[in-house]
């Protein structure tokens, strides 16, 4: 699916280079008044193209996320703004280049879970 990205028009997002793709997650679409997204797109580079990814189950802005095994991590995050209010949640996604617990791969987002 190729389409025109909205991200050039957004704020706020993260972003994470996983096999040769960069993963655009959340953000705001509009500043004033506050609106965050859950969308995720993905470019490839080689095609300069865009495809869709699954969506958060937290729109929010205002992340941090990192890489580890394959798996994108979201951290944090704002809720609602002005007043602010962070978001109590955290969530990881499989990407497809590990395997999960029970030997199957991930297509959505999970919370995860304090131990």
């Amino acid at each position: 699916m190729d389409f025109k990205s909205r991200y050039a028009y957004s704020l706020n997002t993260s972003v994470d280079a996983i096999d040769g793709n960069i993963y655009v997650v959340g953000g705001e679409t509009t500043f004033f008044p506050f609106t965050k997204t859950s969308k995720v797109e993905i470019y490839d580079p080689k095609t300069d193209t865009w495809d869709k990814g699954t969506d958060l189950r937290n729109a929010r802005a205002y992340h941090v996320s990192e890489v580890v095994d394959g798996k994108i991590y979201i951290i944090g995050g704002v809720d609602d703004c002005p007043p602010v209010i962070m978001l109590p949640t955290d969530e990881v996604f499989d990407t497809g280049l590990s395997v999960s617990s029970q030997g199957k791969l991930s297509n959505t987002w999970e919370n995860l879970k304090a131990k």
